[in-house]
């Protein structure tokens, strides 16, 4: 299985998807990367962006997204 953030950002760092809300973690960016989208290798090709929403509130965890286009079984 192949981490879909980590094969388009191979080198992007402080990517955050969980922060401590009693910490104040979101407002210093620093938490935890725990919320993944896994695919195969075939797949892999298909994969054209995935990103973690910081834009998004109302929680401790950011929605990870991806987009896939291509695929035909």
């Amino acid at each position: 299985m192949i981490d879909c953030f980590r094969a388009l950002h191979p080198s992007e760092r402080n990517a955050y998807s969980c922060f401590n809300t009693k910490l104040k973690g979101r407002i210093n960016n620093f938490g935890t990367r725990i919320d993944y989208i896994v695919c195969t290798r075939p797949l892999r090709n298909c994969l054209v962006e995935c990103a973690i929403r910081s834009d998004v509130t109302g929680s401790d965890h950011l929605p990870v997204v991806a987009g896939l286009v291509g695929w035909e079984k």
